[in-house]
């Protein structure tokens, strides 16, 4: 029974983050550096490279799914704060499913609003920021 209530919760979420994205706040996200498959931190704000906390939804996603709504998620959240570690709670997260550790491939982190962010995990666990999103049909291996 538990088990359904943990896939109906994460899908009880989308609908809110696409619904925030209706007139989206503009925020943005990436990579806490030393970034790892085991201890993955994004950090949060309104522009990059300035952290700053904001009130969101977080979902990760593997590259190239057509929405964030239909794809495999291995990690959705809710944040009010300016950083959060895939897979572990902590003040102001609140998360809502979580597949982890990622295994290795791309993913992007939709971040309600205006921020994503993509990355590849490698074999080795290091984590890599990519600089543009990967083009759709790219899941998993890039």
């Amino acid at each position: 029974m538990s088990a359904v209530r943990r896939r109906v919760r994460p899908l009880l979420l989308v609908p809110a983050v696409l619904a925030l994205s209706a007139c989206p706040q503009v925020t943005a996200v990436w990579l806490a550096p030393g970034a790892t498959a085991d201890h993955l931190t994004l950090i949060l704000g309104r522009e990059r490279g300035r952290e700053r906390p904001v009130s969101a939804a977080i979902l990760v996603t593997r590259c190239g799914e057509p929405s964030p709504a239909t794809a495999e998620t291995p990690f959705i959240a809710s944040v009010q704060g300016s950083r959060v570690t895939l897979g572990r709670p902590g003040p102001g997260v609140r998360i809502e499913q979580w597949n982890g550790p990622l295994a290795p491939g791309c993913y992007v982190a939709h971040l309600s609003g205006t921020g994503s962010v993509a990355f590849r995990v490698e074999p080795n666990g290091r984590v890599v920021e990519l600089g543009d999103l990967p083009p759709s049909g790219s899941a998993g291996t890039n």
